[in-house]
């Protein structure tokens, strides 16, 4: 099976493109206000460096910020995981014979799923970014706050990835659109993995995968919020470390791993 074909298959779908417009459109509103708010009234333009006018970094839009961070995976999971559910509506399944057909099958659909769901998020945030470069080039390190050198002594918070906000602000940024793509693609492939059991639904196994990432953001940012999803890719909670970051990851990882074992079993069992 070719990935290509799945991956145009969702990727000109019309859920996917409305869900890609919606995004940046999102995107592009802190970056609106910005200019309106620079520009518009008395015609000083505010020395500030591309990421800070982003929906990950702006001031103006904190709210929106967190918004985009609950409703991006829950958009992205309805745009790029159902595509086993649709076939099996569409009574697509009924071709696959064997059991190394289906393997191939889904691992094709599970990995053009993964992707297209990092894309969805991904590149509304490096396009904005693009074109903020544009609006507020590059202006030797001023810092927006003071209108002095950015490049102080000590980092804003502790860490190494306070060490790139301060000193390599358009690196963190891309970090944190890989972060956050990641994260959103994995989501999208344990939305995926559930559908092999409730294939008779598209729906549940996306409500399901939305309401763990909302427990484990929520539930856990009372409880251990160094864990906390929404917390590992929201880099505004500066307290976020490689070893939580990785341990999270991993622990998504395995989820998807084993659901995707198992729904593969019962997938050929049925």
């Amino acid at each position: 099976m070719n990935i290509g074909i799945y991956l145009k298959k969702i990727m000109w779908s019309r859920k996917y493109l409305i869900a890609f417009l919606c995004i940046m459109i999102v995107c592009f509103m802190p970056l609106g206000r910005e200019i309106i708010q620079d520009y518009g009234f008395d015609g000083y333009i505010a020395a500030i460096e591309a990421p800070e006018v982003t929906l990950l970094y702006s001031t103006l839009t904190i709210s929106l910020h967190t918004m985009f961070l609950v409703a991006a995976p829950l958009m992205a999971c309805f745009a790029c995981s159902q595509g086993y559910a649709e076939d099996y509506e569409a009574n697509m399944t009924a071709c696959i014979a064997t059991r190394d057909e289906k393997k191939r099958y889904h691992k094709s659909h599970l990995l053009a799923s993964m992707i297209s769901g990092f894309l969805l998020v991904a590149l509304p945030l490096v396009i904005s970014f693009g074109v903020s470069l544009i609006a507020y080039p590059l202006n030797n390190g001023l810092d927006s706050t003071f209108k002095t050198n950015a490049y102080s002594l000590t980092p804003y918070f502790k860490g190494l990835m306070g060490y790139w906000y301060t000193f390599a602000p358009n690196f963190y940024f891309f970090f944190h659109v890989i972060l956050i793509g990641l994260a959103t693609g994995l989501l999208c492939g344990i939305s995926y993995s559930i559908s092999l059991f409730t294939y008779f639904n598209k729906y549940i196994s996306v409500l399901i995968t939305f309401a763990f990432y909302l427990f484990n953001s929520f539930y856990m940012a009372q409880v251990c919020p160094d864990y906390a999803y929404i917390n590992v890719i929201d880099l505004r909670y500066e307290k976020t470390g490689f070893m939580p970051m990785i341990i999270v990851f991993i622990v998504t990882m395995f989820i998807l791993c084993v659901l995707k074992k198992v729904g593969t079993i019962y997938d050929e069992q049925g």
